[in-house]
């Protein structure tokens, strides 16, 4: 049995509404338990229980959520449990200190069940970074945290999609900091960390990398960062490993996105622009380098259309499916 968690992110966001969503047409594995960390997710129509003697005869009922206190009590698969983190006092659509608290202390919980008990994978509801600060001033989002606490220094954001994938080789950094960690020795492992995934995956498809600067640096006028990642290429090609580029990226979408599954972008918007607008509601987002699975939306909280009902849980359905693909794999 696979146990996968799933966090609703910030209630006072769109993240319990998806989950809800979620569940209400998500067909479960049988091989699966899924336990849900927060509040305010009960799909309608369905209730909570404290014991499967609760259930309608013998085939399990899907509308029940069986509420456990820690993970070591699930003990049936093909079901859905919850381990509720209340967040009383939380408005919809505005966020505050009460909604902050409760988002990290949904991330906590979770943290702290996966490294005491077995927890398979972890799929991801969205939080606003800036109310979760107030509480602990160096988070930056979820990847750098999970890194953080399971000691993870090489790491890596990719984005997958049944259309393509984008890695990324820094992850929330600003953009005048970018060229500080185009550095060979920490690119290299974070490219050989991604072409592993991609060939898991993907192992007869090819992997691009694009340059950070316009035109890939016109041969140094516009920077040197190409120099690194031209080095970082020829390294690994000494390994095996075979990764295409530097490209120019105003170009590559147009002209070479069809000839790769998997891409390598230098930054956060210069990959998931495009990303974003080409795969559509879809995309997950996947962190390499983690002693578990997790993956997440890809999306953020949406405040300003929490409680409006018109939410899609389509990226969270995508992330499940995908945990699950992952997970047989394992």
């Amino acid at each position: 049995m696979k146990i996968i968690a799933v966090t609703t992110g910030d209630p006072a966001g769109i993240g319990p509404e998806v989950v809800k969503k979620c569940f209400r047409q998500y067909q479960i594995k049988k091989s699966d338990a899924y336990i849900i960390y927060g509040d305010s997710f009960l799909p309608a129509g369905f209730t909570y229980i404290r014991s499967f003697k609760d259930l309608d005869g013998t085939a399990r009922d899907r509308t029940k959520i069986m509420l456990i206190d820690n993970p070591g009590q699930v003990t049936e698969k093909h079901h859905l449990y919850a381990i509720l983190i209340p967040a009383s006092g939380v408005t919809l659509s505005k966020p505050d200190q009460k909604s902050g608290k409760s988002s990290y202390q949904i991330l906590q919980r979770v943290v702290a069940d996966i490294k005491k008990y077995k927890i398979d994978a972890l799929v991801t509801g969205p939080v606003a970074k800036k109310s979760i600060q107030e509480f602990d001033p160096e988070f930056i989002g979820h990847t750098e945290f999970l890194a953080r606490e399971f000691d993870c220094r090489n790491f890596v954001m990719n984005f997958v999609s049944s259309k393509f994938d984008v890695a990324l080789l820094t992850t929330h950094v600003a953009i005048k900091d970018i060229s500080g960690h185009i550095k060979e020795e920490l690119i290299v492992p974070k490219m050989r960390l991604v072409y592993n995934f991609a060939q898991q995956r993907y192992p007869k498809e090819k992997v691009a990398l694009l340059g950070l600067n316009p035109h890939c640096g016109e041969e140094g006028l516009f920077g040197q960062e190409e120099e690194v990642l031209h080095k970082a290429v020829n390294d690994l090609a000494k390994e095996g490993i075979i990764i295409d580029g530097p490209y120019p990226a105003d170009s590559f979408f147009k002209y070479k996105l069809r000839e790769y599954r998997q891409i390598i972008a230098c930054y956060h918007d210069q990959g998931l622009i495009p990303f974003k607008m080409i795969t559509g509601e879809e995309g997950v987002n996947v962190t390499l380098g983690l002693p578990f699975f997790r993956a997440s939306v890809d999306h953020g909280t949406a405040y300003d259309i929490a409680g409006k009902g018109i939410a899609s849980p389509k990226s969270l359905i995508s992330a499940l499916d995908l945990t699950n693909q992952i997970l047989e794999t394992l």
